[in-house]
Formats: C-alpha cells, sequence, structure tokens
C-alpha cells in the first residue's frame, strides 16, 4: 500500500491488469518446469525466495512466487511476439 501511494504521489501510473487462472495452481507452476529446463526462465541469486518455493514445489508451505512467475508467463505469452530479456 505504502508503494502504491508513492507511485500515485509521483503522479505515475500503475498498469494492473485482472487475471483469470483457468486451471489448477499446481499444475500450472509444474507447467514452468521445461521453461526452466530449457533456460528460458533465468534466474539470479537475488531470486532467493522465488528459489527456496520453486526447489520446494510442490511441498512448499508457500508457492505464492512459483504462481506470480506463472502468471507473468502467461501474460508474455499472451502477447503475440513479445520477447523478454533480463540481465542481472
Amino acid at each position: 500500500m505504502k508503494t502504491l501511494r508513492r507511485i500515485v504521489a509521483y503522479g505515475r501510473r500503475l498498469p494492473i491488469h485482472k487475471i483469470t487462472s483457468r486451471s489448477n495452481k499446481q499444475s500450472r507452476i509444474a507447467g514452468l518446469e521445461p521453461y526452466i529446463k530449457q533456460g528460458n526462465i533465468r534466474f539470479c541469486r537475488k531470486h532467493g525466495l522465488l528459489l527456496d518455493q520453486l526447489t520446494q514445489f510442490p511441498l512448499a508451505k508457500n508457492d505464492d512466487g512459483p504462481d506470480a512467475l506463472e502468471m507473468a508467463m502467461q501474460a508474455v505469452k499472451e502477447k503475440e511476439g513479445f520477447f523478454v530479456s533480463m540481465d542481472f
């Protein structure tokens, strides 16, 4: 909430889009495996919490990080011809 207030105070717009998942969370997260194994999704050490949740999946207490990653991948795949490359 604090971040949102700062964004609004600076006159910035934050594009927020509703995402509706149509399938089971565990199967959606498991669907990330080929992308990770093929190197299409890469991580750095800064992603510690996400990496912990991914390596402990599906037995992890929390899976919000992998769930958010999967939703981000869906958003990227919906944009035809859209490619994201981020070097850390």
